[in-house]
């Protein structure tokens, strides 16, 4: 190693990050004639400094070692250049067959898929649902249904649920095992409300008129035993929004 060429090339840069020799000392945990020792070429910093005294002073080790700045050739230049275009290129490429792909995609199945709110607000229930029709398969899901009894004393045990299009049965529920309701045993009927959920294939034999000004679109009828012990058929009727 070149002393000397090392320590002009400390004192250098020690300058251009405006320390005195003192200061750069005290960052090391050397004295000041540590450092003028250095950058008169009489010695080198210890190895277990180079790390540190490369980024006080901002170089490279590499550059500490030899004395002097890395070269950057033109040929460097141009390489580096040359790869950042083409990972450029490479990111535009992506995004623009991405795009191409999802806008065909979207093109080809715009009118493939249509969704159609369901709801209905009546005295005692609040429901919401879906039709999602693609291509010629309609599916109906409804999931959100909400008893607002206007008397809380209401009660019942839920029994079973079906769910109707004109005189066409699409849906019926398994019957729950029933059992007498006694003074000891009354249910509330909303929280046996919560679970109903339903989703199903509309069969092709069925005829869905998709129109929103539909008094009625489907009937949702719940079976269930009042606190009386006596068996309710309630028809919640459904439409489009």
């Amino acid at each position: 190693m070149d002393y000397e060429k090392i320590g002009e090339y400390i004192q250098l840069k020690r300058k251009a990050v405006g320390l005195t020799q003192a200061e750069l000392g005290d960052k090391l945990g050397v004295t000041s004639k540590a450092v003028s020792k250095w950058e008169c070429g009489v010695a080198l910093p210890d190895v277990s400094l180079f790390l540190e005294l490369s980024e006080i002073l901002k170089i490279d080790v590499s550059e500490l070692l030899v004395g002097k700045d890395n070269e950057v050739t033109e040929d460097k230049i141009s390489k580096r250049k040359n790869i950042a275009i083409v990972i450029l290129t490479i990111i535009v490429l992506i995004l623009l067959i991405t795009s191409t792909i999802l806008g065909i995609y979207f093109i080809n199945n715009y009118d493939r898929i249509k969704v159609y709110q369901l709801t209905s607000e009546n005295e005692d229930f609040y429901i919401e649902g879906k039709i999602d029709t693609i291509d010629d398969d309609e599916y109906v899901s409804i999931s959100d249904i909400d008893y607002l009894p206007k008397n809380n004393n209401t009660f019942g045990y839920y029994i079973s649920y079906e769910l109707y299009y004109e005189d066409n049965l699409l849906y019926q529920s398994g019957n729950i095992n029933s059992y007498e309701i006694s003074n000891d045993l009354i249910v509330n009927f909303r929280e046996l409300l919560e679970p109903i959920s339903i989703f199903i294939h509309i069969p092709n034999d069925v005829d869905l008129k998709l129109k929103s000004n539909a008094d009625q679109y489907f009937l949702l009828k719940i079976n269930f035993l009042n606190k009386n012990n006596k068996i309710v058929n309630y028809g919640i009727p459904i439409t489009l929004k």
